[in-house]
């Protein structure tokens, strides 16, 4: 524990070589060691640190400025989390010097008579510690009066509103969010070691230029004790604020300011969300990088999904609950007050996911095993006619392809100059009134598939969305020997969308049109010919009698 917050902090120093060295030359000297302990009795020497803010004080009377040293008085400890993350301890304390507390008797909207208190405190902060486990924690100190904190011991309800008058001021001086769900009143009287705060107020009928003058006549004399004064304090920023808490009922006229403070995430069973964050882990193909603009990636479906949630609070995971769905991952904690309703991104087995806690960073860490995508498998029967089969079963089409013929004009979008097209993976199938080609691209956007068929030649042309979400364009230009080999009419084309691949149907004019071979590239260029497999019909029944 020690070796290892010895060796941080050296850390943190940044020092090089060469100042390591003089560092480990020095201890050795016996007089820089006696001058050392010297130094380090004067410093925690009450008698010397008396002194020191007497010469503070006398040093800011001559700028213009009444200080007061206040020393906090240990009173009790409330330890909770910092926007959910990390530890955070509130030393609650008092001193003299704080203003005693005082109220006022209000009305509320409905009539009734109430008290609205105003709690006086300095708070001073932040300053970094580590807990019981060596782990770095946020400590704040708030100083109440001690008539304020002698009333809370006596009663609960004012001892919950000084504690939520403590978090409501370190929750908008330093701009963060605390757990109040998960607070806990700890037995330790103070975390850390007591340290004086400063409080700099002007003084009254102090004129301006006696303050200058003052200032330019010490500046010689005072600069090495106020740098000092200054390094010492830096940690300690003092903020001032009269906290107003109502109690049955609350002032009207008083919300405006108190709402302002944005609460954390709660459920609405009163418990604390906690943060969380879900990591896609995949496998990687060098495919992926190429240049090619082909959509070649199986899927882009994780192979496992690591859930971590942060429990700062939890010390092992005996108390919580964790459930886990094909589409939703619930977790639940009594104490501390935990809950989580979490929704996967995609479905997962809950038999192959596993769960551990990590304590040194208070953090659950789920793996989920992510169902694979299950390929679509086009089955088609090349010998029955598209007419019969259309009656048997009724198949709804996602969407009907516009046929635009030849002779009409394209839009000038699909003209510009600037796309570039690359082929389309496909394969091909005859039946007696069809010719079926399935072409395999992925996330094809469908509303840009058009086709264009004049009988003989058909084109098709579609964009479809690549793996770093780019749009990329494809066409396919297919060119048959014969003339007038499909329907031109509108809607004679049917088109199937799957996950990876789209089916298209073209029909022929006649069931006697039997295709021997084709052509096929991307705009005319690099052909390639394509031969259908050999053609067998089914005989009628006056030939099989």
């Amino acid at each position: 524990m020690s070796n290892t917050s010895f060796e941080d902090k050296l850390k943190d120093l940044n020092l090089s070589n060469d100042e390591l060295k003089r560092f480990s030359d020095a201890f050795k000297n016996d007089e820089f060691r006696k001058l050392f302990i010297e130094y380090a009795e004067e410093l925690n020497d009450p008698k010397s640190r008396e002194l020191y803010e007497k010469e503070i004080c006398a040093v800011e009377a001559q700028r213009g400025l009444d200080a007061t040293f206040v020393h906090p008085k240990p009173g009790h400890v409330i330890k909770t989390t910092i926007d959910g993350k990390k530890k955070c301890f509130i030393n609650i304390a008092t001193n003299e010097h704080v203003e005693k507390p005082s109220y006022n008797k209000t009305a509320g909207t409905n009539g009734k008579q109430g008290v609205s208190w105003s709690l006086p405190h300095c708070l001073a902060g932040p300053h970094e510690d580590i807990d019981h486990e060596s782990k770095p924690c946020t400590v704040y100190d708030v100083i109440f009066s001690p008539d304020t904190y002698r009333m809370a011991e006596t009663n609960g309800r004012f001892m919950n509103m000084l504690q939520d008058s403590a978090l409501d001021s370190v929750e908008n001086n330093y701009h963060c969010k605390l757990d109040r769900n998960n607070v806990k009143k700890l037995k330790m009287k103070f975390k850390g070691v007591p340290k004086a705060t400063i409080i700099r107020k002007k003084k009254e009928n102090q004129q301006e230029e006696t303050v200058q003058d003052t200032e330019k006549t010490l500046k010689d004399e005072t600069d090495d004790i106020i740098e000092k004064a200054i390094s010492n304090a830096q940690n300690h920023k003092v903020v001032l604020s009269s906290h107003n808490r109502a109690v049955n009922p609350p002032p009207s006229n008083n919300m405006n300011q108190t709402e302002t403070t944005i609460a954390p995430r709660t459920d609405e069973n009163g418990f604390t969300i906690p943060t969380y964050r879900i990591v896609h882990r995949g496998e990687f193909d060098m495919q992926d990088c190429s240049n090619s603009l082909v959509t070649q990636v199986h899927s882009m479906r994780p192979k496992e999904l690591i859930v971590e949630i942060d429990l700062p609070l939890c010390a092992s995971s005996s108390n919580v609950d964790l459930d886990v769905c094909e589409r939703t991952v619930k977790l639940n904690c009594n104490a501390p007050k935990y809950s989580l309703d979490l929704h996967l991104p995609y479905p997962v087995r809950e038999s192959d996911s596993h769960a551990r806690f990590d304590k040194k960073q208070r953090k659950l860490l789920v793996t989920l095993a992510v169902i694979k995508e299950t390929p679509s498998i086009i089955q088609m029967d090349t010998n029955v006619d598209m007419d019969e089969k259309n009656e048997e079963t009724e198949a709804p089409t996602e969407i009907v392809p516009t046929i635009v013929p030849t002779n009409e004009s394209v839009s000038s979008d699909e003209k510009a100059s600037n796309i570039t097209y690359t082929c389309i993976p496909f394969e091909y199938k005859q039946g007696l009134a069809h010719i079926a080609l399935v072409l395999y691209v992925k996330n094809i956007d469908k509303p840009t598939l058009k086709i264009e068929n004049d009988g003989q030649h058909i084109t098709i042309k579609l964009s479809s969305l690549g793996s770093g979400f780019y749009p990329l364009y494809h066409q396919l230009y297919l060119d048959f020997d014969e003339p007038m080999v499909f329907d031109t009419t509108e809607g004679s084309s049917t088109i199937k969308f799957n996950d990876d691949n789209v089916l298209i149907l073209l029909k022929k004019i006649s069931n006697d049109k039997h295709v021997t071979k084709f052509t096929s590239s991307v705009n005319g260029d690099d052909i390639t010919v394509n031969y259908f497999s050999i053609f067998f019909s089914v005989p009628s029944r006056e030939e099989s009698h």
